[in-house]
């Protein structure tokens, strides 16, 4: 296991919720090995973290540059109210052949699923459901969701918004 893989995997380790209600499932980490979702020093390009955090604390979440110096609280608070997201795929991957190599880790999904046993799971990102929606129903997943979620980078923030609002009321509470 590379240190960034390492590092990246103590840090998702550290905000694993008891129980995890809901388990969100995106598809890797960035390329830049500074940046990550649990890493509390990210000065810009977490859009994942801020719009997830947006979509699940609304109002209570204001301008993202003054929150982003209380992402640790947010995190904490995250974790406190039993969610968690993991990556299906523990290393940055590149354009061609997404579905291909998120597939490739479905039994390390699978594992972490069976692990952690969430009330709910949400895939983000359209690889990411189109590769583990039929594997993750036939083995009893409870998955929420009816179709794909927009990961929410490159001018889809408005589309993450919309699916994850519609998902929200399915949640475990």
């Amino acid at each position: 296991m590379s240190e960034a893989i390492a590092l990246r995997q103590a840090a998702t380790d550290r905000y694993r919720p008891d129980p995890v209600k809901v388990l969100f499932v995106a598809e890797s980490p960035p390329d830049v090995e500074e940046r990550h979702f649990y890493f509390p020093n990210v000065p810009r390009a977490d859009t994942l973290w801020v719009e997830l955090t947006k979509v699940l604390y609304g109002d209570d979440f204001s301008v993202t540059k003054n929150e982003r110096v209380r992402k640790a609280e947010w995190l904490a608070r995250f974790q406190a109210d039993g969610y968690w997201m993991i990556e299906a795929v523990p290393e940055p991957i590149h354009k061609k052949r997404r579905e291909a190599h998120v597939l490739e880790y479905k039994d390390r999904v699978l594992g972490t699923i069976a692990d952690c046993s969430p009330s709910s799971v949400v895939l983000i990102a359209t690889p990411v459901w189109r590769a583990l929606e039929e594997p993750l129903r036939a083995e009893g997943v409870p998955l929420v969701q009816t179709g794909p979620v927009s990961f929410p980078g490159h001018g889809q923030q408005g589309r993450f918004r919309e699916a994850m609002a519609a998902i929200l009321p399915l949640l475990a509470d």
